[in-house]
């Protein structure tokens, strides 16, 4: 329950019979802080490749390029001074680092913590060439609206 439908639920049950048997608000901030919580662990084990954790298969310089979905438009790949960021042509707030972490797996980790939209970065490679990337959530609680999974990026 979201604190907001505790505010409700807990306003209405107080008015309807003027009992406050139960405090819905600390019981969904409670919640929440659990969640966020397992959000948080989430994206720390993302940001830290396992332990057995596969290096990329080729230099971080053939991953960079600019990356099209027919749905979502462009995205951009950069990469400077041995690093990876990743511009999503969209949204402002989707522009950050690519961490590695396992094979062409990279984790992007967006500098804004408030939208809890961390992802994984899955390269395609073929041929020592790259030829695509797919993207999924790293938590769960990431908002379905992001559609990460359903965008299928195909390099230019």
């Amino acid at each position: 329950m979201s604190t907001a439908s505790a505010w409700t639920r807990q306003i209405a049950d107080k008015l309807i019979d003027g009992k406050q048997d139960n405090d819905l608000i600390a019981a969904a901030i409670k919640q929440n802080d659990k969640v966020n919580a397992e959000a948080k662990l989430a994206v720390a084990k993302a940001a830290a490749a396992p332990k057995d954790a596969k290096k990329p298969s080729l230099p971080l310089s053939a991953y960079a390029g600019t990356y099209r979905d027919p749905w979502y438009g462009t995205v951009t790949v950069t990469e400077k001074r041995g690093r990876l960021a990743i511009d999503m042509s969209r949204s402002e707030l989707l522009d950050g680092p690519l961490t590695p972490y396992d094979g062409d797996t990279f984790a992007a980790i967006w500098p804004d913590k408030t939208m809890k939209a961390d992802a994984f970065v899955t390269f395609a490679v073929e041929g020592g060439k790259v030829t695509g990337m797919t993207m999924k959530p790293i938590s769960d609680i990431t908002d379905f609206s992001f559609d990460f999974q359903d965008l299928n990026l195909v390099r230019e």
